[in-house]
């Protein structure tokens, strides 16, 4: 896009950074992202390169892009958290997974279905059946949530 003088967003270059990541792998990616100019170091491409590491399990490098985001006020949001309970999960880290949620409930993010799948997921690991049927009340208390698939397969 670029060679032919085309004006790539900030939304495409997020895109970009996970498409290198598929392609060429992390390290390109990372590359990509450090050589971006600073206005385009944005949630969308922190967000990316967070998934970027979420995807392949780089924990402590996921940790250091959120620690990064907070330290730059960029705003986080339900996609940012899941993305890094997933990777919790992945690595057989379930316990740090309701930590996530206080956090999130304390920075006013509201989770969405996915959340609370990935929420009794982590219960569900460490064989917490109540409070699997804790985030299902919560869920129904929330209203804005219905229960997919994937909910009912968990309870």
């Amino acid at each position: 896009m670029a060679k032919r003088s085309m004006i790539k967003t900030v939304s495409d270059q997020a895109i970009h950074i996970d498409l290198i990541a598929k392609a060429r792998g992390i390290v390109a990616a990372e590359k990509y992202f450090v050589d971006l100019p600073e206005s385009a170091k944005n949630h969308l491409t922190y967000g990316a390169l967070l998934n970027c590491y979420c995807k392949e399990s780089m924990t402590d490098k996921a940790e250091g892009v959120i620690e990064k985001m907070k330290d730059l006020d960029l705003p986080l949001s339900s996609m940012s958290y899941n993305s890094l309970m997933t990777l919790y999960t992945k690595v057989g880290q379930p316990e740090k997974i309701p930590s996530i949620i206080q956090e999130m409930k304390a920075s006013s993010i509201m989770p969405d279905s996915y959340t609370y799948n990935a929420w009794m997921r982590a219960l569900a690991a460490v064989n917490d059946i109540y409070g699997v049927e804790r985030v299902i009340d919560e869920m129904k208390r929330d209203g804005r949530v219905t229960g997919d698939w994937t909910t009912f397969w968990l309870t």
